[in-house]
């Protein structure tokens, strides 16, 4: 028998690409934090390799550039206009190596539309904190990606809490798991671990490398709040028996490529817009990756 799971996805998915699309995009330089890719180096966001996206923290008149690989010595997107980006600018792939700067500090949208070789820098409205990742990974050995990091599960950001994630996780009850931040490097990043006094917190600390663990093996859902410094670890059909008291039944489920396509059969490891409608007229929709698990 097999499990249909839907986890929410944020991953760079291909679909088209064109002549500068890449696999990856990371962000590095003294205006994140520093030239180590391994402890520096901030994940951006695409659905479609051509267009990157991060919100995150940027010092003033600091350098950044863009990366492919998360190594020296491969493909990177660099400054081919201004020094200092005011709302947009040009990107050049490889040449001179000359870097990025923002006038002023804050968290800022940054949008490389590597098709076009275009960049946008914008000013957000919330800026009570600094705002570092788009997306945390969940890896070990109670995951399905055990200790691979290329294959650690993502948690997606809530659109309206940039420091709350989460996603459906099938977790087995022999094993652990810890957070990751970058799943294009190695063991030398930067982990979240669990809190030494509280398993509900999250922790820096990696003293004896701390890891949760589930009672029972099945699909949870997973949610951390970076401000709060927490994790819930839910069992969903707990979650499924109480959106049936708030919601009612749920009535059906509709799939859209991420062009807005409605399709009939979604397929395996394929990103969708998924509509989810319930009896009282409540409609929810989210991005997710169609999954079977055996």
């Amino acid at each position: 028998m097999k499990r249909q799971v839907l986890s929410l996805i944020v991953a760079a998915t291909m679909c088209s690409f064109s002549a500068n699309a890449a696999e990856k995009l990371l962000i590095i330089g003294d205006a994140i934090g520093g030239w180590s890719i391994e402890q520096n180096s901030v994940v951006m966001l695409s659905a479609d390799g051509n267009t990157f996206t991060c919100t995150g923290w940027f010092a003033a008149n600091a350098e950044f550039k863009f990366l492919t690989a998360s190594d020296w010595g491969y493909d990177e997107y660099r400054n081919a206009g201004d020094e200092i980006l005011d709302g947009t600018g040009t990107l050049r792939l490889n040449g001179a190596d000359t870097k990025f700067k923002l006038a002023e500090e804050g968290n800022y949208t940054i949008v490389c539309d590597l098709e076009n070789l275009t960049i946008t820098a914008t000013k957000i409205a919330y800026q009570d904190n600094h705002i570092i990742y788009g997306a945390l990974y969940l890896i070990g050995d109670a995951t399905e990606a055990v200790w691979e990091l290329p294959n650690a599960i993502p948690l997606v950001q809530n659109p309206e809490n940039y420091f709350e994630f989460s996603a459906e996780v099938v977790l087995s009850s022999e094993g652990g798991f810890k957070i990751a931040t970058n799943p294009h490097v190695g063991y030398g990043q930067k982990f979240y671990y669990r809190d030494e006094n509280d398993d509900a917190k999250i922790s820096e600390d990696a003293t004896d490398d701390r890891k949760w663990s589930v009672a029972e093996s099945g699909i949870y859902v997973v949610t951390v709040d970076l401000l709060a410094q927490t994790i819930l670890t839910t069992d969903k059909s707990t979650l499924e028996k109480e959106n049936v008291i708030d919601n009612g039944a749920l009535l059906k489920i509709d799939y859209f490529t991420i062009q807005g396509i409605k399709i009939s059969v979604p397929e395996k490891n394929t990103v969708y817009i998924v509509k989810k409608t319930y009896q009282n007229g409540k409609i929810i929709n989210e991005k997710a990756i169609f999954r079977t698990i055996k």
